[in-house]
Parts: C-alpha cells; sequence; structure tokens
C-alpha cells in the first residue's frame, strides 16, 4: 500500500489558548475524538480508518539543576547513549547513565561545570550530578548508587508537559499525563 505524500503546511492553524486543555480530564475515557473531514466536524470515527494506539509510557525526563548563581539550567532527556541504548535496561542502570538530551539555558553552563541536585527523601539525601560529555549528551551520576535510574528520574523528574500547555507539571499528572 502505497502513503499519500503529506504536506506539514496543511496541519498549521491557529487554535485559541482557551481552546487548550491545560488538565487531562479525571475520566479518560469521556475524552472526544474530534474528527474533521471537508466542512464537517463530529466525534465518531468514520467507516473503513484505521486508529493507532500508542501505549509508551511518559517518564519524568524533565531535570531541573540552579547554578550557585541562580541561573537555571533544564536537562530533557530524550534517548539513553550509556550504559544502554535500549530504554528498558537503561531504566536499569545504576550509578550512571549518559543521555542524549535538550538543554535549557546551555549558555550558562559552562564546559566542565559540574551540576549538583541534591533532594532529601524520607531523611534519606539523593545527589545528583551532570556533566557534558559531548554535544548535547549529559553523564549523570548519583549517590546512593544502589537506586535504578528509573527511581532516580522518580524522585529528581518531573513529567515534560508540553510548551502549549502554560503550567508546571503537578503531582497528578504523573499518572494522568500517560
Amino acid at each position: 500500500m502505497e502513503l499519500p505524500e503529506i504536506n506539514l503546511r496543511d496541519y498549521n492553524y491557529q487554535l485559541p489558548e482557551d481552546r487548550i486543555a491545560q488538565h487531562p480530564l479525571a475520566e479518560r475515557d469521556a475524552s472526544k475524538l474530534l474528527v474533521y473531514t471537508g466542512n464537517s466536524i463530529s466525534h465518531h470515527l468514520p467507516k473503513n480508518c484505521t486508529l493507532v494506539f500508542n501505549d509508551t509510557r511518559v517518564i519524568p525526563a524533565r531535570l531541573q539543576f540552579t547554578k550557585d548563581t541562580g541561573a537555571s539550567i533544564e536537562i530533557f532527556l530524550l534517548h539513553p547513549i550509556f550504559p544502554f541504548t535500549d530504554i528498558n535496561l537503561a531504566m536499569l542502570a545504576k550509578g550512571c547513565s549518559t543521555w542524549s538530551c535538550m538543554i535549557g539555558n546551555l549558555k550558562r553552563w559552562e564546559k566542565g561545570q559540574l551540576l549538583h541536585l541534591t533532594v532529601l527523601i524520607e531523611g534519606r539525601a539523593i545527589e545528583l550530578t551532570a556533566a557534558q560529555v559531548g554535544p548535547n549528551e549529559v553523564k549523570l551520576t548519583w549517590d546512593p548508587a544502589d537506586l535504578t535510574f528509573l527511581e532516580l528520574v522518580k524522585i529528581v523528574g518531573q513529567i515534560p508537559l508540553p510548551p502549549y500547555m502554560k503550567r508546571k507539571a503537578q503531582p497528578e499528572d504523573h499518572d494522568r499525563y500517560q
């Protein structure tokens, strides 16, 4: 089956801000599917269409560091590089992990400078250190090293919300924004 050519300009449109949901519905199955065909809008799938289910999970991939100067450096995890490139195995890494990242405020992060983050959880200090090891590559090391990377990001990470959602992640987003 040959797929038709897609012109991305066909998907550019103005969406009023008051029409952008800032929170997912509490009852996810109450969400509607908007189907636009020609000049007609409905909430029902047409016959003979293909529906694709995405069962991926969102991890708390946004790590926020603050330098001594007060500058904020945000590290947004994209995909693992070391010790595993497979995301499932990378989540089991202990002690250190290197990731390809988007880095917010990169100009303020000097080469060779380590970023530090300490979080207290139930009286236990979790120390996270970030070092640039390549273009958009960050090596993260943590102590205690017995934590898996998944346990670490659940503690220090934030759920990355799309930029059009003009709010910070909230605790309920971890479960509801999947």
